[in-house]
């Protein structure tokens, strides 16, 4: 997704204010620093194709330290399983 469509989508979201989303307290970190992380993509073209690899994990450590939140195994472990939902949905969108 580009940053033009990521602005959209947003713009969609907030315009629309029937929808509200809980956020269960033990999954707000996370979600927190999921977003936080969203200009961390490492990407690649491949052919004609963008396609979205990974987080850039090399970024975690400062994306945490400036939320204020506290890096644990469990937000770790966490933000891999939301990495690999969006991988799903972000090269399949693409593609």
């Amino acid at each position: 997704m580009s940053g033009v469509e990521l602005e959209k989508a947003r713009a969609e979201l907030e315009k629309d204010s029937s929808h509200v989303y809980e956020v269960w307290p033990e999954h707000q970190d996370v979600l927190q620093v999921f977003l936080a992380m969203e200009k961390q993509w490492r990407k690649r073209i491949i052919g004609k194709h963008l396609v979205y690899e990974c987080l850039r994990y090399e970024s975690l450590q400062t994306v945490v330290w400036g939320l204020e939140i506290a890096m644990t195994q469990t937000l770790f472990r966490d933000l891999q399983t939301m990495e690999q939902a969006a991988l799903t949905i972000l090269n399949e969108k693409l593609n």
